[in-house]
């Protein structure tokens, strides 16, 4: 069985989230769970880091600091 991979989509821009939620359900065959967020601090629940509205760059920095989430491929 393929290893689930879950991609959390992060933009304030709403299209965003959805195009990408949308593009990976749809166009390919792979086990993705994806999570989407509408703002810095909708996302950073799912990844278990709460902190006030930061930028995409912050977040980044958090995520990326974060043993639990270090791990998680990130791209703009």
């Amino acid at each position: 069985m393929e290893k689930l991979v879950c991609i959390l989509a992060i933009d304030d821009e709403e299209s965003f989230p959805f195009f990408v939620k949308h593009h990976l359900e749809t166009i390919t065959t792979h086990n993705f769970k994806i999570i989407t967020a509408n703002s810095s601090k909708e996302g950073l629940k799912p990844a278990k880091i709460y902190k006030p509205d930061l930028s995409g760059m912050e977040v980044t920095e958090e995520l990326l600091l974060d043993d639990g989430t270090k791990s998680i491929p990130i791209f703009f």
